[in-house]
């Protein structure tokens, strides 16, 4: 069975076996890479997954504050943020409407996951009890909530959860 999700990294017209070396630490993977061009562009595409891709994507946005625990125990001062969310929804077919998912379906998703955490502070919720509410938790937080209604739908994967907490501070999870 062919997996639908895929971590695709542009790497412009750089040596293929430089990247082959490279990208699998930068991304956690220890398998061999397979690594293609696309409209003159190298791809990367982990072992199993297939071309050709659709990938929808969502965005919505939520603010919050937190506190992050830091190394010595203590906390850093609480700060909001106006965080900005995307999801990235792939599948290798198209379903029986020509859609990777319905549009709606994985908004309404994503406001449920969403509404817990408006107005509040991150560091109160259950999800953030053992862990910082770091960007990057809060990215892997929404990316498992959004995967439990895709799980029955064939083909369709969370590619990657990006947060953005503040311009030019991103997080991005790959489940």
């Amino acid at each position: 069975a062919s997996s639908s999700r895929t971590n695709a990294i542009s790497c412009g017209s750089l040596n293929d076996s430089i990247w082959s070396s490279v990208i699998p630490s930068y991304i956690g993977q220890t398998s061999p890479v397979t690594l293609k061009s696309v409209n003159g562009y190298g791809v990367f595409h982990p072992p199993g997954y297939t071309d050709p891709m659709y990938e929808l994507t969502i965005e919505r946005s939520f603010n919050a504050t937190h506190a992050l625990r830091l190394p010595d125990g203590s906390r850093e001062p609480a700060h909001g943020h106006d965080w900005r969310v995307a999801v990235h929804v792939v599948a290798d077919q198209l379903d029986a409407c020509d859609m990777v998912v319905d549009f709606h379906l994985l908004e309404r998703r994503l406001d449920e996951i969403l509404a817990p955490l408006r107005h509040t502070h991150l560091n109160d919720h259950p999800a953030f009890a053992k862990v910082n509410p770091s960007a990057e938790r809060v990215a892997e937080h929404l990316a498992r909530h959004v995967a439990e209604p895709l799980a029955g739908i064939p083909n369709v994967k969370v590619l990657k959860v990006s947060v953005t907490e503040a311009p030019g501070c991103a997080a991005t999870y790959y489940p």
